[in-house]
């Protein structure tokens, strides 16, 4: 947060009852370390910014301390291409499962840094509907 995409997808969320958790990692110095998401259906949840790993040395030990509290949850990252490997690697080392679209990545280091770990992730570099379909279509194309 505050990317487009993450308060998409957490403005989502909330619309359909999940439960967010009440902070987020951001990047370094944001313009605010609070972010309000506002549902369509009128609710709405204050979330307090964190900067991430990567530029908090803090970052581990602070999501160590959210997994005991929300032991299931399962982390969205919308990252800048840069903060990427930092996050897989705070995520693998406290056993974090999560979803990850960011484009522009080294995609074997992520493969590698995911695979030092046993938690569970949706690595993909686009999620854009149209550009998943795509993706699809080319591939059911290529197998034939």
């Amino acid at each position: 947060l505050p990317g487009l995409m993450a308060a998409e997808t957490a403005k989502v969320c909330l619309e359909r009852g999940y439960k967010l958790i009440p902070m987020g990692f951001t990047g370094k110095d944001p313009p605010e370390y609070t972010y309000t998401v506002i549902g369509s259906n009128g609710k709405s949840q204050q979330l307090q910014l964190i900067e991430g790993p990567g530029v908090n040395n803090d970052a581990s030990a602070i999501l160590s301390s959210i997994k005991n509290s929300y032991p299931n949850c399962i982390l969205i990252d919308y990252t800048h291409p840069s903060a990427v490997l930092s996050n897989i690697a705070c995520y693998v080392e406290n056993n974090c499962d999560f979803v990850m679209g960011t484009t522009g990545v080294d995609a074997p280091a992520m493969k590698k840094e995911f695979e030092s770990g046993s938690n569970y992730a949706v690595i993909a570099p686009n999620m854009a509907k149209q550009i998943v379909a795509l993706q699809y279509a080319l591939d059911q194309m290529s197998n034939r």
